[in-house]
């Protein structure tokens, strides 16, 4: 189903979204929408937005995939123009995933 632009810049419409590998090597974007690049930092992923948003109020929500392992995501540092992802699998920090997947709302 291709996006309905009907519903861009809609309060409750999804305001970016993102899929992209960090392996191996330094990130790659897959596909996105409002998503300009991503920045690999080594143990955290900026996702940079196109079009700013117009505040930093929104909620960030993916999965990634660490091998045959679920590893563990937290988000933050939002801003208009950024979020930032880290991960970890088990108890400890882990390189990055193979892949990850987000979506942002709000």
């Amino acid at each position: 189903m291709a996006y309905n632009d009907g519903y861009k810049g809609h309060k409750d419409s999804i305001k970016a979204w993102v899929s992209f590998y960090t392996y191996p090597g330094t990130g790659a974007v897959n596909r996105s929408y409002n998503v300009s690049s991503i920045t690999d930092g080594g143990s955290y992923v900026d996702v940079n937005f196109a079009t700013a948003l117009p505040n930093d109020e929104y909620a960030a929500f993916g999965s990634s995939q660490q091998g045959s392992q679920n590893s563990g995501l937290e988000v933050g540092n939002y801003s208009t123009t950024k979020f930032r992802m880290w991960w970890s699998i088990g108890e400890s920090s882990s390189d990055a995933p193979e892949a990850a997947a987000f979506a942002i709302g709000g």
